[in-house]
């Protein structure tokens, strides 16, 4: 069913209104597995308009962010309509453990203060010795959601990329030029750049062509300066992904464990897919095989594997691997890949490191070998609209159904761009892989 709103309507009763259609959507689900899935795939029409319903959520509780909630957690805000904080039973200050959606939060923060609940009235304690109440954190006034999922992507969207930076003292300077040639912002402690890609003016039709960021990014490689390119809907849609990268690249994850204190164990498909859809930048993928590292029986590093899918000449490829938000996990990928080759006895395995974020160092320095590296990619983008979309949504056989005029003597370029789209190009993959039976042969 689609939701309409109009201008008349005040911020509240359009929230309102999206919010029964959530719950709708969402009737039948009534465990966090199901929910998980409903959002992660589906969608809602606001408007005449087609969103991810993960999106709609992410909106909306965004007054959570700094916790770092599963999806189900964002969901129990919604379903229960709560707009503040839920904290602390007896001490009001800090927001106690989320069970899950059925079983919701535990009353108390921490066994402390649940003692101290249960003896409080036998013992008044001190006020001087309670815990300061914090103010609650309250949804900031609801706003059109058009003007935020869909807002007018311009630099400004990377405004508090400065406030995070300084937040860790990290030393840099912005639009630094070396060799005429511009840096959004530079480390030179680290010798890092970080290019910030909007989706406005760092498109094709803006003169960013097909090998524009990554013929940059080889120029400061020479000079030994790895660079990072974000995209704009990253850093809005998955800030503490993108900020656990890059503290990680910086050598300053707030939190830091050796693999060698981690256990390994299997994981299961709906856990995996929930892991990497809040800590990976790419989100998930299906795989068969899940393999991860356990710190205090808490999932904090994951690797996952199935068939290769582009290369018929290895056994396997290896999908993902990220560690949890703001962890350095030590030696993880290592650890994770050296039983992973044991256990499902490889043969041969192959893997794509995205350029954008980094060489694909961590490969090398692991035994695998680069093999090549793929031309770079491209995105379509549509103007005031904070979205990339797959270039695979619109091959030209696929045109006729989804643009409003089409021209079967045109190209896929050609028609998008008469249909006011326009694309933006990443820095390509490099392809690395292991060959066990090779090496054995030697």
């Amino acid at each position: 069913m689609a939701v309409n709103t109009n201008n008349d309507m005040t911020n509240t009763e359009k929230y309102e209104i999206i919010r029964k259609e959530i719950l709708n959507i969402l009737k039948d689900c009534n465990t966090n597995q199901a929910i998980i899935s409903k959002i992660s795939f589906g969608y809602i029409i606001l408007n005449n308009k087609k969103y991810k319903l993960k999106d709609v959520i992410l909106f909306y509780t965004k007054f959570l962010d700094q916790y770092n909630p599963t999806i189900s957690e964002r969901f129990y805000y919604i379903y229960h309509n709560s707009k503040e904080i839920i904290t602390c039973k007896y001490c009001n200050g800090n927001k106690p453990t989320f069970q899950s959606f059925e079983k919701g939060y535990r009353s108390f923060c921490s066994n402390e203060c649940s003692i101290k609940n249960r003896t409080k009235n036998k013992e008044k304690l001190p006020t001087k010795n309670k815990k300061k109440p914090i103010v609650n954190q309250t949804i900031e006034p609801f706003i059109e959601i058009d003007n935020v999922i869909n807002k007018l992507t311009n630099s400004g969207n990377f405004n508090n990329i400065i406030e995070f930076l300084n937040k860790y003292d990290i030393i840099f300077e912005s639009n630094k030029k070396i060799n005429s040639i511009n840096l959004d912002i530079f480390i030179p402690n680290n010798n890092i750049g970080i290019e910030l890609n909007t989706l406005s003016h760092d498109t094709e039709l803006n003169g960013k062509t097909k090998y524009y960021f990554i013929r940059k990014k080889e120029l400061f490689q020479k000079k030994d300066i790895e660079i990072i390119n974000i995209f704009e809907d990253e850093w809005v849609t998955t800030p503490n992904i993108v900020k656990s990268m890059i503290l990680n690249k910086l050598q300053l994850s707030p939190k830091k464990i050796f693999a060698r204190k981690c256990k390994i164990d299997k994981v299961d498909k709906a856990k995996a897919r929930l892991f990497l859809n809040t800590n990976h930048v790419q989100g998930a993928i299906p795989s068969k095989h899940n393999f991860g590292l356990y710190y205090n029986r808490h999932l904090v590093c994951l690797l996952t594997l199935g068939t290769s899918r582009y290369n018929e000449n290895y056994e396997y490829e290896l999908h993902r691997f990220c560690s949890s938000v703001g962890h350095n996990v030590i030696g993880g990928f290592s650890k994770l890949l050296k039983f992973v080759l044991n256990y499902l006895d490889v043969k041969s395995l192959i893997t794509y490191a995205d350029l954008r974020f980094g060489t694909g160092n961590v490969y090398n320095k692991n035994g695998f070998e680069k093999l090549t590296s793929s031309q770079p990619n491209y995105f379509y983008v549509e103007k005031n609209i904070l979205r990339r979309s797959s270039r695979v949504q619109f091959q030209k056989h696929k045109l006729s159904k989804r643009l409003k005029t089409f021209d079967e003597n045109k190209t896929e370029w050609e028609n998008m761009k008469n249909n006011k789209y326009d694309r933006i190009w990443d820095c390509g993959n490099a392809v690395y892989g292991i060959n066990r039976q090779r090496e054995k042969g030697k």
